[in-house]
């Protein structure tokens, strides 16, 4: 019995192969805007992302905020009809 064997056996009964280092957290960052830093080191790059998601993270709660806020000023104005 050879593990290494019966490992790219069932490999290759799977499918094959797969590349699993997907970078989610960076898919559509890439934009005309932006293209230049993408000349940028590598630690730069990351302090680039890192800006990038917390200017996100701040839409999302914004939009929150907002959604919630709307939602109940339309229950006021229900409730006053």
């Amino acid at each position: 019995m050879d593990p290494k064997q019966l490992v790219l056996d069932k490999i290759k009964e799977n499918g094959g192969w797969v590349n699993t280092h997907a970078h989610l957290d960076r898919a559509y960052t890439l934009t005309e805007a932006n293209f230049n830093n993408s000349y940028s080191y590598l630690k730069e790059k990351w302090h680039l992302v890192d800006e990038m998601k917390r200017m996100e993270f701040i839409k999302i709660i914004l939009q929150f905020t907002l959604q919630k806020n709307l939602t109940f000023i339309k229950k006021v104005i229900l409730i006053s009809l």
